[in-house]
């Protein structure tokens, strides 16, 4: 470390003149004495190049540092704004913006708004003179709250008749979000129960469904008694036949109405016999009646694949119905297609009840039939699930 870096090197070297920073990031730092390297005078060693700054005793300071060359990657240029962007309250209530730039910040204000900002939010839900899209936005806003600040601007744009359709929808599908997600006073309940069953009402068919569908995820007592007489009277009905069927179920009101219910499976329109057999599939009175519409091909499509939904949440007694089905060489490949998930859905979930004699008579049927290629891995999932329950098979 002590032998002379270079033999016969003079004791005092020129800096030399050109400058060597180029293709590097950045000039190199000049030597702490013009002209000169060392800054004193010396013969360098090893260890004096080692020791470049000099930091140990008796060692030369050779008048550079490593991180004087800009070796390395440029960082960046840092653009430097006079003022910090807008928040999106701001940029929501300017209206010198466009409709567009001012519904873009919505979803943020429904995560990010506080509680001073929301008269905000209210005044521009009703302020008619607003865009419809940016007050439908609004409406969004203080559906998305978790208190009730906002419900007093939402009922009465539900409530008020010269509104138009799209902002009704929206103040009823956001009083509905309320209702499952914020804290709401005895008193403002009431007052939400009020506004949607006058909604059921409204001359808007989407603001009728939306009022349903939040009454009946409520399971309103004065909604089920609605429906029910609507039922039997269609002339009062304020929504279809259908709609009113499947909110029954959502409301939990079908063992109590059930008998009503099954004359819907004898309708003329395969929707609301559609709807009859969701809500009626595991009525054991109404079984009979159900597996018929599956067993006649005249029956509409979407009528019978209900009948298959419905069949898969049953016993496994319905593994015969769904096996001659399978085999029948007049069903069409979409009906075949369901009844294969059908039985996969039996066999997985009530698989367990079926001893092994069941088992293997099902097995014995899924290996022979032919189903066409679409129904094949329907079928062979049934098997795989068959075989694990009962490896011997």
């Amino acid at each position: 470390m002590e032998q002379r870096r270079w033999p016969g090197a003079t004791l005092r070297a020129n800096r030399p003149a050109a400058n060597l920073s180029k293709g590097l990031i950045g000039p190199i730092a000049d030597a702490p004495i013009a002209a000169l390297w060392p800054e004193t005078q010396g013969e360098p060693t090893p260890g004096d190049m080692i020791d470049y700054a000099g930091v140990t005793p008796n060692r030369l300071d050779m008048g550079f540092g490593y991180d004087d060359v800009p070796y390395g990657v440029k960082a960046p240029e840092v653009a430097v704004f006079g003022a910090p962007a807008p928040s999106p309250l701001a940029v929501f209530t300017n209206k010198s913006l466009s409709a567009d730039e001012r519904t873009a910040v919505a979803s943020e204000l429904q995560v990010s708004l506080k509680a001073q900002e929301v008269p905000a939010i209210a005044t521009i839900v009703k302020d008619g003179e607003e865009a419809e899209s940016i007050r439908v936005a609004a409406v969004g806003i203080l559906g998305s709250l978790t208190d009730d600040s906002g419900l007093s601007s939402l009922l009465a744009v539900a409530g008020d008749a010269n509104e138009t359709s799209a902002l009704k929808l929206a103040a009823v599908d956001a009083i509905g979000s309320l209702m499952m997600f914020a804290a709401i006073e005895e008193h403002g309940h009431h007052q939400v129960m009020a506004a949607l069953n006058a909604a059921l009402l409204d001359t808007g068919p989407q603001v009728r469904v939306a009022a349903l569908r939040a009454l009946a995820s409520h399971r309103d007592p004065q909604l089920v008694q609605h429906l029910t007489s609507g039922l039997r009277d269609a002339s009062t009905l304020p929504v279809s036949q259908a709609d009113a069927i499947l909110a029954l179920v959502v409301a939990g009101a079908v063992p109590e109405h059930a008998t009503l219910l099954r004359g819907f499976l004898a309708s003329p329109d395969p929707g609301t016999k559609t709807a009859a057999v969701l809500a009626l599939n595991l009525d054991p009175e109404s079984h009979s009646k159900i597996v018929s519409l599956l067993k006649d091909r005249n029956e509409a499509t979407q009528v019978r694949l209900a009948v298959l939904r419905g069949l898969s949440e049953g016993s496994p007694e319905n593994v015969g119905i769904i096996l001659e089905l399978l085999k029948s060489s007049a069903e069409a490949d979409l009906t075949k297609q369901a009844a294969a998930v059908t039985l996969t859905r039996i066999v997985e979930t009530a698989g367990q009840k079926l001893n092994h004699d069941e088992l293997n008579v099902i097995l014995g049927q899924l290996r022979i039939l032919s189903g066409g290629e679409k129904v094949i891995p329907g079928l062979n999932r049934t098997l795989e699930i068959a075989k694990k329950m009962h490896p011997n098979l």
